[in-house]
Parts: C-alpha cells; sequence; structure tokens
C-alpha cells in the first residue's frame, strides 16, 4: 500500500510540476511576444491574418500580413499607423490608380529592407527616396520575408497589371539566410510556406493520425506546447554538439553555392518575362553592414558575425556572377562600401532614412547610366527602352 501511495504521490507531483513548467514557460513566451509587439526599431513587429482577418499564430505586432495564394502571404490591405501606411492594394503608401498617369512608373520588390520597416514613416523608405530623386511614381511592394521565389510570383500574377516601366528588385539576404541552412533549397523556400506545412502535419496527427500519434500530438500542441518546444530544441542542440560532422559544409546544410544558383535561376526566370514585356529589370543585392565592415578590413567582428558575413559576401559574389552570365542587370551594394556607415544601420541589414537615401541615390545612378550607355551606343537592348532613357542620371551618395 505504502508503495501504491508513493507512486501516486511521484505521479501527482510530476504532474503538477509540469504543469506549473508549462504555466511559467507560457507567461514568459506572452510576456515576450507583449514586449516584442511593442518594438518598432529596428523592425516592426508582425502578425499574420487569414483573408477573413482572423488573426492565426503568437505574434501581436502592429504590422499585419495576409495568407495569400501563390505568394504565401502578403501586406493586409488598408493599415495605417504612425509608422506606416498600407493602401488598398497591399503596396506600403497612399492609395495609387492602377492606371498609369503621365508620370513613369517603377516597381520595387524585396524583403523587409525594401519595405523600410523600422523606419519612423513612409517619406525614409528607399522607394520614397528614390521617388523624389527620380521624379518616378515608384511603387513599394515589398514584402517583410519574401524572397526571389515569392517576388517573381507576385510580379507575374499581380504586379505585371500595373505595367511599370521599370522592375527593381531589392534583396538577397533573405534568400541567404533561409536557404543557406536547408538540406533541400526549393524554388518555393520561405519560411511561412514551411510554417504552414509544420501546422497542416500537427493537425493531421492530432485529427486522423494513429491513436498514439493523435494522444502524443495533443500533449504537443494543445497541453505542453512550450515545454514541448524546449524540450525539442535541447534535443536538436544535443544531437548537433554530438555530431562530429557539425561544423563541415559537407553536410548539406550550409550549401551557399546552392542558394545563391536557386536565387540566380529565380531572378533569370523574372527577367526573360520582363524583356519579354520590354521592361528593364535590375537587381539589387542589398548590403549587410558586417560584409561592408570585413571588405574594409575590420578584424574584431566576432566569430558569429564573421562567419556570416563571409557566407553573405560568398553568397552575393556567386549571385552576381551567375546572374552577370545569365544577363541580368546586377549590383552587389557591397561595391558601394566606402559609401555606408555603421549609424546608416538600425542593425546589420535594415537602415534608417540616410541609408536609404544613399541606397536609392545609387539605384538612380545605376539605372540613370545604363540608360545613358544604351542611348549613346543605339542598343536594340530592352534597356534602351525610352521608359528607362528618361531616368536621371542621379548623382553618386
Amino acid at each position: 500500500m505504502k508503495i501504491i501511495q508513493g507512486a501516486a504521490i511521484a505521479l501527482v507531483t510530476f504532474v503538477i510540476t509540469i504543469f506549473a513548467a508549462e504555466v511559467f514557460l507560457s507567461w514568459r513566451r506572452d510576456n515576450h511576444e507583449r514586449e516584442w509587439a511593442e518594438k518598432v526599431v529596428s523592425y516592426y513587429p508582425w502578425a499574420v491574418y487569414t483573408s477573413s482577418g482572423e488573426r492565426v499564430g503568437s505574434k501581436r505586432g502592429f504590422l499585419k500580413l495576409m495568407l495569400r495564394p501563390i505568394i504565401t502571404y502578403g501586406n493586409y490591405p488598408d493599415q495605417r499607423t504612425p509608422y506606416f501606411t498600407i493602401n488598398n492594394q497591399g503596396f506600403r503608401g497612399e492609395p495609387i490608380e492602377k492606371a498609369r498617369n503621365s508620370r513613369r512608373r517603377f516597381i520595387l520588390v524585396g524583403g523587409s529592407t525594401a519595405f523600410g520597416t523600422g523606419v519612423k514613416g513612409d517619406s525614409e523608405t528607399i522607394s520614397s527616396h528614390l521617388q523624389n530623386e527620380s521624379e518616378a511614381e515608384v511603387l513599394n511592394a515589398a514584402v517583410i520575408g519574401h524572397q526571389s521565389s515569392q517576388q517573381a510570383a507576385y510580379f507575374t500574377s499581380e504586379l505585371i497589371d500595373y505595367s511599370p516601366d521599370v522592375l527593381i528588385a531589392f534583396d538577397g539576404w533573405n534568400d541567404f539566410r533561409e536557404n543557406r541552412l536547408k538540406e533541400r533549397v526549393v524554388q518555393t523556400g520561405d519560411t511561412g510556406f514551411y510554417q504552414i506545412e509544420q501546422q497542416l502535419l500537427a493537425l493531421t496527427r492530432v485529427s486522423s493520425g494513429h491513436i498514439f500519434d493523435r494522444l502524443t500530438g495533443v500533449v504537443h500542441t494543445s497541453l505542453f506546447p512550450s515545454l514541448s518546444n524546449l524540450v525539442s530544441r535541447a534535443v536538436k542542440k544535443g544531437s548537433e554538439y554530438f555530431d562530429v560532422a557539425n561544423d563541415s559544409e559537407a553536410d548539406g546544410r550550409e550549401d551557399v553555392a546552392k542558394a545563391a544558383a536557386q536565387y540566380v535561376e529565380n531572378h533569370a526566370r523574372l527577367d526573360r518575362i520582363c524583356r519579354a514585356l520590354n521592361i528593364p529589370y535590375f537587381v539589387f543585392i542589398q548590403p549587410d553592414i558586417r560584409v561592408v565592415e570585413l571588405l574594409r578590413g575590420r578584424t574584431d567582428l566576432n566569430k558569429a558575425d564573421r562567419e556570416f558575413a563571409e557566407g553573405y559576401l560568398q553568397f552575393s559574389q556567386l549571385a552576381k556572377d551567375g546572374l552577370q552570365r545569365a544577363g541580368v542587370a546586377v549590383t552587389d551594394m557591397h561595391q558601394f562600401n566606402n559609401v555606408f556607415e555603421r549609424e546608416n544601420f538600425m542593425d546589420s541589414i535594415h537602415m534608417e532614412t540616410n541609408g536609404n537615401l544613399k541606397a536609392a541615390r545609387i539605384i538612380g545612378d545605376v539605372i540613370g547610366r545604363k540608360a545613358s550607355i544604351s542611348a549613346e551606343t543605339g542598343s536594340s537592348d530592352r534597356s534602351s527602352d525610352n521608359r528607362v532613357a528618361a531616368a536621371p542620371h542621379s548623382p553618386r551618395p
């Protein structure tokens, strides 16, 4: 009897401890989410919503993203905050007419840096500065977290209807960060897609799997999600610690070349579409201040920053070489490492207004020089189109 009582007490104590741990971890997570949701610099906190306006996931940020077919997610239309405006088309900025007016029209695609996350207002973004510098109408169609594959899908499924004179991609960092650590780099490669996949798998296990799978699924997703995630991370970290090949690039988890090749393929595909439509297309590989400082000879970067910078630099070089071979107009922003300063960055990649102004001037300068060269040589290349030839030759920053 005493053995049974002791076992019962131990079981009750174990259950109470588990519940207490889950309550504590859930409180800590919610507290972290609240603090995160109030953050502005260096990025806007976000939340994901369905097309009907229902929030999904644990994020409670004020930048609303909406689940969408083809591109996985985009900006939720009709948002207005003290820091940004999203118009009814889902673009950053005030409402615009789809029909063209007398002004030239540029479309900017990319991720959070192109979107202008973290700045104090719409006037501090790359697109706003480029509009002021070029006197063209610049549509900011960037979406935080988007990669080259999503940009290509976005343009062909929707943005093409806005009949741009020039299409500009300002990206690269998301493609490198997300795909370099995947064993399988795929065309749709974006984090939102894989999160949706994991949620569908979890739902399948809970609703239609084996009885054991359903029970463990309920424990993991409903009863003890915080504790389960903590244990999963600890197990994963432990397995990596004992993996003697963990630091080797041969294991396929950090295949920079494969990530760069996929990036090149996505942009080359979009470039072919733009050529057919006689729309000049320019790719700008966005800068990371750690790479900028590495190129300047800084030697005191910590190990993690140096390794990331070296990897992104390799990615940028491979991507630039590949795009040039494919005939795509590409500019690696790291070549302007004498232009960007540490104070132009709010973190490693998101720039404040002066950094965005420098980037906008570089973009305008590259487009203007391309138009000037085409006009002087009488080239029949698509970049000699009158829509580009009217672009100003902006001064270098």
